[in-house]
């Protein structure tokens, strides 16, 4: 079993009540995702926890596709937190010189965009965090 597999389906057992995964579909286009996200859109077409979302593909490359800034700043929006204050982004040009290619971007603090996670476990992990500190 790979680590985003386990690591998904320990928060669906976490959040049993409060989780959802649709397994991918066999025939979904994938040649519009970008290579990091290849291995979560083979096992799931979307996500959803308490914290936050991984959208279908096609939504995800239409939203990608149609918005500002996601063209311009060559980025890929393929889910959100739960309030849906922040964008969850893959770069499409691949990880910066820190090997970080996963970010939570805020679109009302209209900051540049800094990718802070090299892996797609990192970035539901620190999502799940701020969760469970804002519910303590």
């Amino acid at each position: 079993m790979s680590e985003l597999k386990a690591f998904i389906d320990e928060l669906l057992v976490r959040y049993c009540s409060d989780a959802e995964a649709v397994p991918a579909g066999a025939d979904a286009d994938l040649s519009a995702v970008p290579q990091p996200l290849a291995e979560f859109y083979s096992l799931y077409d979307s996500v959803r926890f308490p914290f936050g979302s991984i959208d279908p593909p096609e939504i995800a490359v239409h939203h990608s596709a149609a918005a500002e800034p996601f063209r311009s700043e060559q980025a890929f929006c393929f889910g959100a937190d739960a309030n849906e204050f922040c964008f969850w982004l893959c770069a499409l040009d691949g990880p910066d010189e820190d090997g970080c290619v996963f970010t939570s971007w805020d679109h009302e603090l209209d900051d540049g965009i800094e990718y802070a996670f090299g892996s797609l476990t990192e970035l539901p992990g620190y999502a799940e965090r701020e969760y469970i500190e804002m519910n303590s």
